[in-house]
């Protein structure tokens, strides 16, 4: 009786011990229902960082890695060629059949990317996507994605999103940045807008988000295309503004298609400012779409612009 009495007093004590390391456990996984995964970096496989800023700090150092000189006389985040290809590829998991390499950002719960005090976060730190030209070797693709389809995942774009410049005579590289699953949101001053003084050229996409309270905004002297799709404003007033820059004396002109389908948006801008000497070839186009009560759209062109509208619900125009 009493070696069973003694039993039923351990048993009790063991079941006692565990109920802190439960707690724990409960608690830490309450810590992780907001956090970012970085695809695409070897460095950062298995790994859930709950900030971009702790994910900048432990994966700019590997990066950093790929092309910084033994003798350290570049910190290898601007646009130096790999120590080795090998260096670059076991490092950029990523890749595609032309060597440009895919940085996959998967957003959990609720996360903040914001640029002030991570300069170049979107590539974790490097100045430049171009590495080395005779082997064809980029960092020129990012997206963002939700792990929620049904949109639960938020990133709040607090900043502008700055691209890595790529500018090599020859090239004639295409940058890449999606959003796709996500709502967007945030307090950047310009709103979700991606750019780089130099850069050859950009396809910026969304896909199934939506955009809460934060605007779009392309401003940049490069062809590409820019396409919304499946995506609306939760908000009253909205902006979609597409403004290719003035152009300057000799450089080459672009074209720019904006395409918008299946997207619900208060006001749309569209503005072609060049030169008369260096207009654009622009085509905006509408498929689907709703502009709510009240809309405006503004329109400053030239002859060469057209515009293209397709089974839309207008009620102001």
């Amino acid at each position: 009786m009493k070696h069973k009495l003694l039993s039923i007093l351990l048993c009790l004590a063991m079941a006692l011990s565990l109920l802190p390391t439960a707690a724990l456990a409960e608690e830490g996984a309450a810590e992780l229902k907001n956090y970012v995964e970085v695809i695409g970096i070897k460095a950062a496989e298995g790994k859930k960082y709950e900030t971009f800023t702790e994910a900048y700090q432990e994966l700019k150092g590997s990066v950093a890695s790929v092309a910084k000189p033994e003798n350290g006389s570049s910190d290898g985040l601007g646009e130096e060629s790999p120590l080795t290809l090998q260096a670059f590829d076991d490092m950029f998991t990523a890749q595609d059949g032309n060597g440009d390499a895919k940085i996959t950002y998967k957003i959990h719960g609720t996360m903040v990317y914001d640029e002030k005090d991570c300069p170049n976060l979107l590539t974790m730190g490097r100045k430049a996507s171009h590495y080395n030209k005779d082997q064809n070797r980029h960092l020129i693709k990012f997206e963002f994605i939700g792990a929620d389809e049904n949109r639960g995942a938020t990133l709040m774009v607090n900043s502008d999103i700055t691209l890595p410049y790529e500018w090599w005579e020859g090239e004639n590289k295409t940058t890449y940045i999606s959003f796709e699953n996500l709502t967007l949101s945030g307090s950047a001053p310009s709103g979700i807008y991606a750019t780089q003084k130099f850069f050859q050229g950009l396809d910026f996409s969304i896909k199934n988000c939506t955009l809460s309270g934060i605007k779009l905004y392309n401003y940049n002297n490069v062809g590409g295309k820019y396409s919304v799709t499946n995506s609306h404003h939760d908000t009253i007033r909205s902006k979609v503004i597409h403004r290719p820059p003035n152009h300057f004396v000799n450089v080459q002109t672009h074209s720019v298609i904006i395409h918008f389908k299946n997207f619900l948006v208060d006001t749309i801008v569209h503005q072609n400012l060049a030169a008369a000497a260096d207009r654009n070839q622009n085509q905006l186009c509408l498929f689907g779409c709703m502009i709510t009560s009240g809309a405006a759209f503004l329109n400053l062109f030239y002859t060469k612009d057209s515009f293209d509208f397709k089974r839309h619900s207008v009620s102001h125009f």
